[in-house]
């Protein structure tokens, strides 16, 4: 089984997957790494106050955390809460975002020279998709019994929107972004594989190429007019500000421009292996290091992004910073802090309980087989009553015709020969 982020989730115990043979798709790995450079590059020209990077801004977060939690959604379809999968998850996202979270805090202290604040509740920067994740991996079993999912958790969206905070509260993302987890937990591999059919051919590919330009310019003359915390998804955005009414038509209109881009990107998504896939399959590495070390710099970087020139170079070093993260050096080194080997903190496995055979009936045993295999006591007693019971015949069975009024043999009683019961038809003659 695959994390969300890419690479094999392993748990101690856990039974090998049946899937573990089959050659692994890249085309959701390609998808995943360009969703990632867009994290990145959308983190370093978020504080610039130029009109380019505002308008380019508007344009990645009007689709590209639908896009990965659609994907996200579609990755964790499987999901039913069992032991293991439950292990994974705490292994592979909840150890991680305590780890990242402790970090931003001590972080924050040496730079503010303020005492360390340590709230696994309120998610620090990034972690906030990390914190939501453990939430929709958890309600999968609950999105796959529900009749109409994806029309309960819009309206659930639209709901949020009606909030009466900032939008710092977590539970806020979990449920305004819910949709998208539960359109891709809805979706089927027979019905990628026809969006991908139906999306191969040229004429299509630069229909989805044309929808993207489209968007990105749309975005630019929206710029001014869209509020960001309206493409954040966060609950009570438009608090003050204005009606519930548009509030509602805002979050409509965010879900349905976030829908058309991700469907564009996906269609002109590589199918086949590229220099995205090994990206791909790392953007966990990516997406927790990018944050801890830019966090503190985003104002200089938006101070210094003035112009168009200053824009296309933070794009280019956010997305060498992205590979960079994704490299197998940097994976390698930083593995241990990333993915910490924390099977420690789960249950082992149960293993299969026989219980003790009551004598040699209970085993299927007669009197001259070796009884109580296993369960015998040790020592002396143990080698003579092994030594008593291998000296006794093997008396065969009577048989009896199927109209024998014989009455039922008595019950066993005791004789001498090593405490084991012997029936009364079973006696030697003369005793």
């Amino acid at each position: 089984m695959t994390g969300i982020f890419g690479g094999r989730l392993r748990t101690a115990g856990a039974a090998p997957s049946p899937t573990a043979g089959k050659v692994r798709d890249p085309y959701f790995d390609n998808a995943r790494a360009l969703l990632i450079v867009l994290v990145v590059v959308g983190h370093v020209i978020a504080r610039s106050d130029s009109e380019a990077a505002d308008g380019l801004y508007t344009w990645i977060y009007a689709f590209h955390m639908p896009a990965f939690i659609l994907v996200s959604g579609f990755l964790a379809r499987n999901f039913t809460a069992t032991a293991g999968q439950c292990g994974k998850l705490l292994t592979s996202v909840v150890v991680p975002y305590v780890v990242f979270d402790l970090l931003y805090s001590l972080l924050d202290a040496a730079v503010s020279g303020n005492r360390p604040t340590f709230s696994p509740a309120s998610p620090a920067f990034t972690l906030w998709f990390l914190f939501a994740l453990v939430a929709w991996r958890l309600m999968v079993p609950l999105l796959r019994v529900l009749r109409m999912p994806v029309a309960i958790t819009i309206a659930l969206s639209l709901a949020a929107s009606f909030g009466t905070g900032t939008g710092s509260n977590p539970l806020d993302r979990i449920f305004s972004f819910l949709p998208f987890f539960a359109i891709g937990v809805a979706l089927t591999p027979e019905r990628i594989a026809r969006f991908r059919a139906f999306t191969d051919g040229l004429p299509a590919r630069l229909a989805a190429l044309g929808v993207l330009v489209g968007g990105l310019g749309v975005a630019y003359l929206l710029r001014d007019m869209v509020p960001r915390a309206a493409l954040q998804m966060k609950g009570g955005f438009l608090e003050g500000h204005d009606s519930n009414v548009d509030g509602l038509l805002w979050r409509l209109a965010v879900i349905a421009a976030a829908l058309l881009l991700t469907a564009a990107l996906l269609a002109v998504t590589p199918r086949g292996k590229s220099v995205l896939t090994s990206l791909g399959q790392a953007t966990l590495y990516v997406y927790l290091l990018h944050g801890l070390l830019l966090v503190h710099l985003l104002g200089r970087i938006g101070d210094w992004i003035a112009e168009w020139p200053q824009l296309a170079v933070a794009c280019l070093a956010a997305t060498a910073l992205a590979f960079l993260l994704g490299s197998p050096p940097v994976r390698w080194a930083t593995r241990w802090l990333i993915e910490p080997k924390a099977a420690w903190l789960l249950r082992p496995a149960p293993q299969p309980v026989t219980s003790p055979a009551a004598g040699p009936e209970a085993v299927g045993q007669r009197p001259g087989d070796v009884p109580f295999a296993g369960v015998q006591p040790e020592g002396p007693a143990g080698a003579a009553l092994t030594e008593a019971t291998m000296r006794l015949p093997v008396v065969p069975q009577p048989t009896e015709p199927a109209t024998s009024s014989r009455p039922p043999a008595v019950p066993t009683q005791r004789e001498p020969y090593g405490d084991l019961p012997v029936r009364d038809w079973e006696r030697r003659p003369g005793q």
